[in-house]
């Protein structure tokens, strides 16, 4: 296979990355750069090819001048000239647009042998890959690394123009991208499913790896030596960042928690590497500014000699600073407003460096597989200063959390990720059979409700008797934290997954395995469904109160409701205000509001008649998760039907209460 890579922003090479030499030369190109030398290794890999654009520029440097760079005996980056010579930021790269497209169009045309697949990072660079869609047909996969409305919802915005032409491209590139690789669940579920286009079929969740080579030796002592002159402590516990001088990572939200605590401040330094703050990132009016707090923060709250500000540091001084701090018995703080995966978090982990993260994007998976520290709201003050107290003090908590992240870093391998993105690669290549669902005969439905299995239990199979059977999950979660427990489990792929207490179906279509929605259902499920209508009555409810935005989906409100006895006061309430509902009350008081067609049973008899089951009725009654032990049920077309009421094994809705409110 021949992959192209297109990634426009910031200095992309493979010389050494001068990270924060620019604000745009960040994490995304070590994810593309690790990417390619991953997937090179892989047999079926053939070719490879990273499309940046080429620019001329004596105070960056003669490198991204340079037609071509030479990465490996199977990859190389390609540089091709747009209208301007110059480098331009991401929010300039637009007026590049055109240009590029016909320099990659001439590019590919010219090329011996097309790239099978294109994998576009960053808006810019998939509006690039949707146009060579339609030139050449060639399909593409978008990463977007960041949004720009999870920007916009999470720091504003001073320059609304820039943000809506991002947003308009973002949504043309996800509606026209034969594939989504997000990094993490909340990014799948959440970011993207704030855009129109966003089609959760088509979004992989495939955690990055991380080249953690290097990480969690003996420092060499060259880091504590340039410190030292920045500290009159040197030997204090360090509260460590390092990030890009911009607004969205929050640098300045860390410093003013560390400067309201006088605790900490008693007992710690801290230090934040910003990258290379070169010439490039003098001009950037971002960069001043952000540089420009933090100083005005240490010398309003007399700091000096107890935060260290270095201007810059090389790629391989990078373990070196994460072993200074977890000698130190210190932590890793990133407080960004939102991070939508952090790269930076498992080096730490492998450093042996306990983490304060913000709870806002992918470090919410990343510290539920790692446990090697605690997250807080990016915005909370007071939350940050105690979470880094709470690990400074706590000397067991800091053991048992470095403990946890030497231990569990490296599930986030390249190997584990390359494996992952080439059979996807590969399922996307091959050849698609229309209206395979209606062409294969299924006579038996095999449900399992996922929830609450235990990793011991036995994967659910297909009888060997029933020739033409399909699996189908239910579940009251969402599609991807369904996708990811059924990973995590070892279980096999199933046929249908029933999503969402009922509100969502998907299909993995055979023999290629690709998922798609099921869109009858969601558009019969959607008549007469009014959200915004339900959540302003359920609002003047005190005792409801509403589950976070990456519970929320189109056709489900979620709630919880601490005190079941109350129930009845929501039923009123939405009948009073003429609101036609399914009301779904599961285990622990979390609550569920679904369109009135919508349930599991439902939902599961649609699956049956989408599959060409015709005689296939389910219980009247909602069944309790309690009872998820009994191992499966076979639900065949010609057994008779089962009884209103009837307990069906197998076939549960996570709920212990279901009601209609009309």
């Amino acid at each position: 296979m021949f992959i192209l890579h297109i990634a426009l922003q910031g200095c992309v090479t493979g010389k050494g990355v001068p990270y924060g030499l620019t604000p745009d030369t960040g994490g995304h190109i070590k994810y593309v750069l690790e990417l390619v030398a991953a997937a090179d290794r892989k047999p079926s890999i053939t070719r490879q090819e990273i499309v940046v654009r080429r620019f001329c520029d004596a105070e960056l440097g003669t490198t991204y001048g340079e037609p071509h760079e030479r990465l490996s005996a199977k990859s190389e980056i390609v540089r091709l000239a747009g209208a301007h010579g110059r480098y331009l930021s991401k929010e300039d790269m637009h007026e590049e647009l055109p240009a590029l497209a016909e320099a990659l169009a001439r590019h590919i045309a010219e090329l011996p042998i097309r790239p099978d697949i294109i994998h576009a990072h960053y808006a810019d660079a998939g509006v690039l890959a949707a146009e060579m869609k339609r030139r050449f047909g060639i399909p593409f996969i978008f990463t977007a690394h960041s949004l720009g409305r999870v920007k916009a919802l999470c720091q504003g915005t001073a320059d609304r123009t820039v943000v809506a032409r991002r947003v308009a491209a973002e949504e043309r590139v996800i509606a026209a991208a034969d594939r989504i690789v997000a990094s993490s669940i909340d990014e799948a579920e959440f970011q993207y499913g704030l855009y129109r286009a966003n089609a959760p079929h088509k979004v992989l969740v495939n955690r990055p790896g991380c080249n953690l080579a290097g990480f969690g030796g003996e420092a060499a002592g060259s880091v504590a030596t340039n410190l030292a002159r920045f500290l009159t402590e040197p030997d204090r516990p360090v509260l460590l960042a390092l990030a890009r001088p911009v607004h969205k990572k929050n640098l300045a939200g860390l410093l003013r928690a560390y400067a309201s605590c006088q605790a900490l401040r008693d007992k710690v330094n801290v230090v934040i590497y910003t990258g290379n703050r070169g010439p490039g990132a003098d001009r950037d009016a971002e960069t001043t500014a952000v540089m420009a707090e933090l100083n005005a923060i240490i010398a309003q709250n007399d700091l000096a000699g107890s935060v260290a500000l270095p201007d810059r540091h090389g790629p391989d001084e990078v373990p070196e600073i994460f072993r200074y701090a977890a000698d130190r018995r210190g932590l890793f703080v990133n407080v960004a407003l939102n991070e939508p995966f952090g790269l930076t978090f498992l080096e730490a982990a492998a450093s042996g460096l306990p983490v304060v993260a913000t709870n806002n994007g992918g470090p919410n998976d990343i510290l539920a597989r790692c446990k090697n520290g605690l997250l807080v709201d990016p915005r909370d003050t007071g939350a940050i200063a105690a979470a880094m107290l709470a690990l400074i003090v706590d000397d067991a908590a800091w053991r048992t959390a470095r403990a946890n992240g030497l231990a569990n870093c490296h599930e986030y391998s390249w190997d584990r990720h390359s494996e992952v993105y080439t059979a996807d690669v590969e399922q996307i290549l091959a050849p698609r059979q229309l209206n395979a669902l209606a062409r294969t005969r299924t006579d038996r439905l095999v449900v399992h409700a996922i929830d609450d299995m235990p990793p011991a239990a036995e994967p659910p199979r297909v009888l060997p008797h029933a020739r033409r059977s399909a699996l189908a999950y239910v579940s009251g979660r969402n599609l991807h934290s369904v996708l990811q427990h059924e990973a995590d489990l070892g279980l096999p792929p199933a046929r249908a997954y029933v999503t969402a207490a009922g509100a969502e179906i998907y299909y993995r279509d055979e023999p290629s395995g690709m998922l798609r929605s099921d869109e009858t259902w969601a558009f019969r499920a959607a008549l007469d469904w009014r959200p915004r209508e339900i959540a302003r009555a359920l609002a003047t409810l005190p005792f409801l109160k509403l589950q976070g935005a990456r519970e929320q989906r189109p056709l489900k409100l979620s709630y919880v409701l601490a005190d079941r006895r109350k129930l009845g006061a929501v039923e009123q309430l939405l009948a009073e205000a003429d609101c036609e509902v399914t009301i779904a009350l599961h285990s622990g008081g979390y609550l569920d509001v679904l369109p009135a067609a919508v349930s599991v049973d439902a939902a599961l008899a649609h699956v049956a008649s989408t599959l060409g089951i015709a005689s296939f009725q389910l219980p009247a009654a909602a069944l309790r998760s309690d009872d998820l032990p009994v191992p499966g049920a076979d639900l065949e077309g010609t057994a008779p039907p089962v009884a209103p009421g009837a307990m069906l094994a197998g076939v549960a809705l996570a709920a212990s209460h279901r009601s209609k409110s009309s």
